[in-house]
């Protein structure tokens, strides 16, 4: 090697560990997360939360980055549930926990499977309430439907036979009811 190749490798060296030092590891900021609310279980269920937090994360285009996910949501669900994740994780570190894992010890503890039973039958004895308007009504029925598996064998949803049948059975109105009734057809449908 002559002096002048030497030179320029060593010109180049030069300039790469200057460029080496500049280069940073990638700093999340924690602004650009902002606030969210904390979980209240008697305002809404986990699962509507962990709707809102993700839609939330995506809005500040960091929910592909699960790791900073799951330091969100320990942040975000408040002391109680934080406490209650630490337990439910323990012996483990819940704060090296993955988005997915906090996400399932929570839903396995504060979302246990419902009694399909006990759903039909909820759903089966709810009536139009004294002042409630009808679109509640279909609101309500919809949401109960939503855990009663009203499924055929063939796989196909039958809820909107049901839907039909217990918003008649329920309505508060008769003449409404026997107008329905009356009808030939099956028109009535409970559209979204």
């Amino acid at each position: 090697m002559d002096p002048n190749q030497f030179q320029q490798m060593m010109a180049m060296l030069a300039q790469c560990l200057q460029s080496s030092q500049t280069i940073q590891p990638p700093v999340h900021n924690v602004n650009v997360v902002g606030n969210f609310d904390s979980f209240d279980a008697e305002k809404e269920s986990f699962e509507n939360y962990k709707q809102r937090l993700e839609n939330f994360l995506q809005l500040k285009n960091v929910f592909g980055d699960k790791h900073v996910c799951a330091k969100v949501l320990l942040n975000c669900i408040g002391p109680r549930y934080y406490e209650l994740v630490k337990s439910l994780a323990a012996p483990e570190d819940v704060t090296v926990l993955g988005y997915d894992k906090v996400v399932e010890l929570l839903s396995s503890h504060l979302c246990p499977k419902p009694n399909v039973v006990v759903q039909q039958h909820r759903f089966m004895c709810r009536f139009q309430g004294a002042t409630e308007s009808v679109a509640d009504f279909i609101a309500e029925l919809r949401r109960l439907a939503s855990t009663c598996s009203f499924k055929c064998d063939c796989g196909k949803s039958i809820s909107d036979i049901f839907l039909r049948a217990q918003f008649i059975r329920g309505l508060r109105d008769t003449n409404i009811r026997e107008r329905i009734l009356t009808e030939e057809k099956e028109t009535l449908t409970l559209q979204k």
